[in-house]
């Protein structure tokens, strides 16, 4: 892999061992960037017709990723029209993210390119590489810009295979690349815990819920009460819905518990749907600005409409036997029910509205208590 050099200029000296100097660096929570001097840019280019990467060397220190890069294109007129794109590599010299490809136009000679990374990489207390990847072309060009450094480092700028591999140093040049890193901190999903979340069905006093059965035993398991769906709805009419998190585990105690992507940070109605009980939702939005949000369905003022059942030992349920999800407990819930019982039906139904895993009078007088007290969903 050979390297042609374009230069205006011997900026070493011969001896450098009586020097100091401080080279200032850009660091911050976005940025990662070799300060430029105001002289240049030059270029750097791989001898044509070869292509390969000019990186420089970076140290993360923490957790950061890299979402793209500024790169400097040398004023150089073969350049235009030539392809180029931005590269991340790993310490050990794999390319890990890549930027799409990016044809350089004249008015951009002699000035910085930003790049973005589709799927930025992370890394933690590590080094990696920032590079400009070079085509092939059609004749010799130099895209790499590049400034005058003195004294050297020479483990800090770094040519690769186009393919990457193991980085090998630039040694003894003078010069520096024109490679900004952008860096940003990692995305941290917001928490969402809910409690006294109780199901009329599988409640049986003090603050418990017994497992959901099947014919065979637990369904999902020792102190899983049932799985339920969580949703997030704006706060405004028509209160569309924004966020869905399905197949959430509820234990028996009524606590369940999802994540929510950080970008979610307004304030949402929380609904909460069951395979038999009427939906709910909570009774104003609620506020998602912090990282953990706890929501408490304790009370009927925590819920929309008052929509919850007594459970007379202070604590409050979802109403049970909304077989067929319609929002309301009525005559078609009581057929299906009553049709299953007939038969003596055992298994997993969602007309089992005590959940233990056999069709029979317990379900009917739940449903038709419940129909006689004309419950139906009561939603934003």
């Amino acid at each position: 892999m050979c390297t042609s050099v374009r230069q205006s200029g011997n900026w070493r000296e011969n001896l450098t061992s009586n020097n100091t100097k401080t080279i200032l660096c850009n660091v911050n929570n976005n940025l990662y960037s070799y300060c430029y001097s105001t002289t240049g840019p030059s270029g750097f280019g791989f001898t044509y017709p070869e292509p390969g990467i000019f990186a420089s060397k970076f140290t993360m220190n923490g957790t950061g990723m890299i979402t793209g890069s500024n790169l400097v294109i040398a004023n150089y007129a073969a350049n235009t029209g030539n392809t180029v794109y931005a590269v991340v590599m790993d310490n050990a010299g794999t390319i890990v993210a890549q930027s799409a490809n990016h044809v350089i136009l004249a008015t951009e000679l002699g000035t910085n390119v930003n790049f973005t990374f589709p799927t930025p990489p992370v890394f933690t207390d590590e080094q990696f590489y920032v590079g400009l990847a070079q085509t092939a072309g059609t004749v010799q060009w130099y895209p790499m810009g590049t400034f005058p450094e003195s004294p050297l480092r020479n483990n800090t700028f770094y040519t690769a295979y186009i393919t990457g591999g193991t980085p090998a140093p630039l040694i003894d040049f003078n010069v520096k690349y024109g490679i900004e890193a952008l860096v940003e901190a990692v995305p941290v999903a917001k928490v969402l815990n809910l409690t006294s979340l109780f199901l009329q069905g599988r409640y049986m006093g003090s603050g418990m819920m017994h497992e959901a059965m099947d014919e065979f035993g637990p369904h999902w398991g020792v102190g899983i009460a049932d799985h339920i769906t969580v949703e997030l709805h704006n706060a405004t009419s028509p209160y569309a819905l924004v966020y869905t998190a399905s197949e959430v585990v509820l234990s028996t105690s009524g606590v369940a518990s999802i994540t929510v992507p950080e970008t979610f940070n307004g304030s949402y109605y929380i609904y909460i749907r069951h395979r038999n009980s009427i939906e709910i939702a909570t009774s104003a939005p609620v506020s998602f600005a912090g990282g953990t949000i706890n929501y408490s369905f304790d009370s009927p003022a925590k819920v929309y409409g008052s929509n919850l059942r007594n459970e007379l030992d202070g604590m409050y349920s979802m109403y049970g036997g909304d077989a067929n999800q319609d929002g309301l407990i009525d005559a078609g819930d009581m057929v299906a029910v009553d049709n299953l019982n007939l038969v003596f039906a055992t298994g997993w139904f969602p007309e089992d509205a005590d959940v233990n895993g056999m069709i029979d009078a317990s379900d009917m007088m739940i449903v038709d208590n419940n129909n006689s007290l004309f419950i139906a969903s009561m939603l934003p």
